[in-house]
């Protein structure tokens, strides 16, 4: 056996001889019990020169079943008296400590994996985790994803949190707590810690962007979460010497925030502000959106004029003079479209004049009215 072998296999022995806590006594579902050894009844264990806590309520332990490693949770501990013969001469260990414990998961190709895949037999061994291992439960990340660190374990600061980049700021969030418990420090930690790893990197300046709105004034001051952001201090005063939120039309132009604005109906507001959207997006992509426009609402004009139906043509008339009305003149009023009672149609007459009916298109009666001038005045 050569000399690098021999120091694997004596580093394997030693790791198993410290990392060894007992095996396994009884399997009830979830609920694993574990006999301690007796030699490993400590507080602590001096591995290389580190220190590491030894087994106890809130800790991880890991099961051997073959080539499979399942990660289980000490969820209590008690001691358990085993019968001995009366002329046992060690009663010490008529006592054993007993851990039981909760499966979690398991170790699959070296990533941690939430879930029970199997459960381990009676005898398995039972080892405790070290701090790699440790690393990679706490890790909410795959090994091919970038991370950033959020804290640190209570029962031991070397373990860090690290959650994934993608899945945490591509998704919606929560942070919940009393008052003073930190969340106000979290998510400044968050962001700190992003900007902090990826501020640097010319992709992430350019294609990413944040909008933090801070109703209390918490990460205002320049070295708040980070030094590269723009502070726009909002008011609703009118006229104020205040900042507003730069937003393009693409952000604001949404059926969704159209919705939520307007409280929109599913059934009936919901898909008439889907089809305005569209037409405004259409005529906007055209050379000249006035012309085209205009030209929309000429057609319309026409179309109400020729209706049959008063009541509903009077409607959308009034719709057109509220979109067409210029307040800062002293104009029309839109009132010589006129109703024929006999002969159930519109017609056309200025101030009590001759009376026109919009069927003979070639008298160009309708482009007399003071609907169809204000349409060519309409911008």
């Amino acid at each position: 056996m050569r000399g690098d072998e021999i120091a694997d296999h004596n580093d394997y022995l030693l790791r198993k001889a410290i990392f060894r806590i007992g095996e396994v006594a009884s399997v009830d579902g979830r609920e694993v019990s574990v006999r301690v050894d007796q030699e490993k009844n400590r507080s602590h264990i001096l591995y290389k020169g580190d220190l590491l806590s030894n087994v106890s309520v809130g800790g991880y332990v890991k099961f051997v079943k073959g080539f499979n490693r399942l990660i289980g949770k000490i969820e209590k501990e008690y001691v358990k008296e085993v019968a001995l013969p009366p002329n046992y001469t060690q009663p010490a260990e008529r006592f054993v400590r007993i851990l039981s414990v909760k499966m979690l998961g398991y170790f699959s190709g070296g990533t941690y994996r939430k879930g029970i895949k199997e459960l381990p037999l009676i005898g398995n061994e039972c080892i405790l985790l070290d701090v790699e291992e440790y690393q990679r439960i706490h890790s909410f990340g795959h090994e091919d994803e970038s991370t950033i660190r959020l804290g640190a374990l209570m029962i031991d600061e070397r373990i860090s949190i690290d959650v994934s980049v993608d899945r945490l700021f591509a998704s919606h969030i929560g942070i919940f707590g009393n008052t003073g418990s930190g969340k106000s420090h979290t998510l400044a930690t968050l962001y700190k810690n992003l900007f902090g790893k990826f501020g640097d990197q010319s992709t992430f300046l350019q294609k990413a962007r944040f909008i933090l709105f801070d109703f209390n004034g918490e990460y205002s001051n320049a070295t708040s979460v980070t030094p590269l952001k723009k502070v726009y201090n909002l008011s609703t005063n009118v006229g104020g010497e205040t900042n507003k939120i730069p937003l393009s039309s693409e952000d604001i132009l949404t059926p969704e925030l159209f919705f939520i604005l307007a409280s929109a109906t599913e059934k009936t507001q919901q898909p008439f502000i889907k089809r305005m959207l569209r037409l405004y997006k259409d005529a906007h992509s055209k050379d000249n959106p006035i012309s085209y426009t205009q030209g929309i609402l000429r057609n319309l004009l026409r179309r109400i004029v020729a209706m049959k139906d008063s009541q509903n043509g009077a409607l959308v008339l009034d719709y057109m003079k509220a979109v067409l009305t210029d307040k800062e003149a002293d104009g029309a009023d839109f009132s010589d479209i006129k109703w024929h009672t006999t002969g159930k149609n519109f017609y056309y007459q200025l101030n009590g004049g001759k009376s026109e009916f919009f069927t003979d298109e070639q008298q160009g009666t309708l482009e007399k009215t003071s609907l169809y001038n204000a349409i060519d005045r309409y911008n």
